[in-house]
């Protein structure tokens, strides 16, 4: 199943309900007004493969709930999210699991991103 809604300028907080679609695959939220911070709800989307939040106004930190075994591309950049990656997401770019992963690598500390971000 996949889920896009990007650029309808919702500004809104991320939905809590679409946790409830356990076999989500791809789930594209870029360029709205989002905001607010990433659910751990979201979480429980263990099928996921694609999570695209980019370009939006979220804010907080980036969940250590936020574990996708199946998970390769991860989109955050273009919002305001710091502090630091988890261990979780840390781990799937060292299996290679994770072939994509955008952020914004001035706020957002990752020990294990040297593929994704230049010094």
């Amino acid at each position: 199943v996949d889920v896009g809604l990007k650029e309808n300028q919702f500004n809104i907080s991320l939905p809590l309900d679409i946790a409830d679609v356990r076999s989500l695959n791809i789930l594209t939220l870029s360029g709205n007004k989002f905001h607010g911070k990433i659910p751990i709800e979201y979480g429980k989307l263990h099928r996921l493969e694609t999570l695209e939040l980019h370009a939006n106004k979220l804010t907080g930190t980036i969940p250590s709930e936020l574990f996708f075994p199946n998970l390769q591309v991860l989109s955050l950049q273009d919002n305001n999210i710091d502090g630091t990656m988890p261990e979780t997401i840390c781990n799937m770019t060292k299996e290679n699991k994770l072939h994509s992963l955008m952020f914004d690598c001035e706020f957002i500390q990752c020990d294990c991103c040297s593929d994704f971000c230049e010094a």
